[in-house]
């Protein structure tokens, strides 16, 4: 069969987001830093904590806020394997990193 198939990385920032999400212990999505201005024109950076770039794998940053109670260094751990099997699973492309960016804790409502 002939022709090509192509995913937008918006499309893989949705999936980033929708699985980051879902994950215990994330309170929401961070901030994208300023130095990542070119990607955000290139339309692969999203306003809502996700870098996401493909070149035959994918590549993915991931800014997110963690609730106050839960161990960084596992959530950090879970979020990666949550996404590296999305996106394998989505998508279809190896998933080459998953860096994960804890910005800042949720404090607690009490």
């Amino acid at each position: 069969m002939n022709g090509s198939v192509t995913i937008s990385p918006q499309v893989l920032t949705d999936i980033v987001i929708h699985t980051t999400l879902e994950v215990p212990g994330v309170a929401r999505m961070g901030t994208v830093p300023a130095k990542h201005v070119a990607e955000r024109l290139r339309g692969s950076a999203s306003d809502h904590g996700v870098v996401a770039r493909v070149d035959g794998s994918v590549q993915v940053d991931l800014y997110l806020v963690a609730q106050y109670d839960v161990n960084l260094l596992d959530l950090g751990t879970e979020v990666q394997s949550a996404v590296v099997k999305a996106l394998s699973e989505l998508v279809g492309l190896p998933v080459q990193e998953v860096n994960i960016v804890i910005q800042e804790v949720e404090a607690t409502g009490g």
